[in-house]
């Protein structure tokens, strides 16, 4: 065997290996109800919700997130305390076994930071969500407009 053949061969397993990783991730992983709050035309942060579920057995953790529409993308949640109401960002959110998160207004959420151009209502956007072991699966979030204050 040339080494130019055994390069190939090593090269075409580690392709094989990342797509049955990435296979597996969403497999084991349940991402559903992707959506973006539509802001005002100028809005530099928009916010990113959905429902992130852990089929496994296994503790799986999320580590990052990205878009092409926009700069960056951090995961944030809302906490209250003492009657006030204060983001914290956070590096991961923890997925126990056979558990859900779900990333809603005043809890979890995705910061959209900086867009590319203006979002509308029907409007879609790319996202990446990215595991611990670099496992990661595509989302298609749909723009909303924001529900009435009341609701």
């Amino acid at each position: 065997m040339t080494m130019q053949t055994r390069t190939l061969q090593v090269l075409l397993g580690s392709v094989m290996l990342a797509i049955s990783l990435n296979s597996l991730a969403e497999c084991a992983i349940k991402i559903q109800n992707a959506w973006i709050r539509e802001g005002p035309p100028t809005a530099t942060v928009l916010a990113a919700y959905l429902e992130v579920e852990n089929l496994t057995n296994t503790t799986l953790k999320l580590i990052g997130t990205e878009s092409p529409s926009f700069e960056r993308v951090e995961i944030h949640r809302t906490e209250m305390k003492n009657g006030i109401a204060t983001m914290h960002r956070y590096d991961s959110v923890i997925l126990a076994p056979n558990s859900q998160v779900i990333f809603s207004p005043g809890d979890y959420h995705l910061m959209l930071i900086g867009p590319k151009g203006p979002l509308h209502a029907g409007d879609t956007v790319k996202l990446e969500l990215t595991f611990d072991g670099g496992s990661t699966i595509p989302v298609t979030a749909t723009v909303r407009k924001a529900p009435p204050h009341n609701q």
